[in-house]
């Protein structure tokens, strides 16, 4: 009978803890995501280096999924975001990543970001797009991927 309770118990616990109110906050969910958000990079008080990155990248104005989600990640905030492919999500999670390391101390050469992708197809993409986005910056970018072995 105490097994039970403690069963029943630890199910309603479960239930409480998935709750999507409790995990997403209503604030910033996709009916606060308007036209309205869309700032310019430079309003979202980028460093020069990515200025100068995000210039050469021929990006000219932040998509919708970049201007709602650059300013809440250079706050730290966790984001929870979905997009249309082709829309900028990695520029739009990597900018405030490497805005962050630049203001990091660096003492000691660590790895400070890990980027975790399901496929080697996206896991290129996400490295050839923060190449890209770090190339005025003293930023090592790395690619970890499954080899094939050879034939």
């Amino acid at each position: 009978m105490i097994e039970d309770n403690n069963v029943r118990e630890k199910h309603s616990k479960k239930e409480q803890l998935c709750k999507p109110n409790d995990f997403f906050d209503n604030a910033t969910s996709s009916s606060a995501m308007t036209a309205e958000t869309v700032l310019t990079f430079s309003q979202m008080n980028l460093s020069r280096p990515l200025l100068r990155a995000i210039a050469t990248c021929d990006f000219t104005q932040p998509t919708q999924i970049q201007s709602a989600c650059i300013p809440l990640a250079l706050l730290g905030r966790d984001i929870c975001a979905c997009s249309a492919t082709g829309t900028g999500k990695t520029a739009a999670f990597m900018l405030p990543i490497l805005e962050r390391l630049l203001f990091r101390p660096k003492r000691k050469a660590v790895t400070r970001v890990v980027v975790l992708t399901p496929t080697r197809e996206l896991a290129i993409q996400v490295f050839q797009v923060s190449r890209r986005l770090s190339q005025f910056m003293h930023v090592d970018i790395c690619l970890c991927a499954e080899v094939e072995p050879s034939r």
